[in-house]
């Protein structure tokens, strides 16, 4: 039998009533209840005699020593190709900015072979692009740790 939504929210009550972390006016709605439902109320008192039973209780000391290590967080191979190379892209397309500012003239007029070394280099990023796009995808699933 599935207790009800009372009776699930009453139950939810009791775990954290024991706990000491229920709040007056939701201790008053589950006394409330606990007073008219037999079910809860025999719930409550079972749930109470183990968790006093499990607080008396001595603890167990582990028979081989417990080594907790931090968990890694992995990043999956195909992020950190895509990360490594928007990072190259904004690393060519700002220091190409920077040293060829488009539209920029000298006092004699346009520069002078600015537009073939900026079609220059933006045709050597476009390669290693493709280059990349060759290259074959790792499994599904594999990562590398970040």
């Amino acid at each position: 039998m599935i207790p009800s939504d009372d009776c699930t929210l009453a139950r939810e009550s009791i775990s954290a009533q024991l706990d000491g972390e229920l709040p007056e006016l939701d201790f008053a709605r589950l006394s409330a209840h606990l007073r008219d439902c037999p079910a809860c109320a025999y719930y409550a008192r079972e749930l109470a005699a183990i968790t006093a039973g499990l607080r008396a209780a001595a603890l167990e000391q582990p028979e081989c020593p417990v080594v907790l290590r931090r968990p890694r967080r992995l990043l999956p191979v195909w992020a950190a190709s895509a990360a490594a190379v928007a990072l190259v892209a904004a690393s060519f397309l700002s220091v190409d900015a920077a040293l060829h500012p488009r539209g920029a003239q000298d006092a004699a007029g346009p520069r002078v072979g600015s537009a073939f070394r900026q079609d220059a280099t933006e045709q050597r990023f476009i390669a290693r692009l493709a280059a990349l796009d060759a290259a074959p995808m790792p499994p599904v699933g594999r990562s590398i740790p970040v």
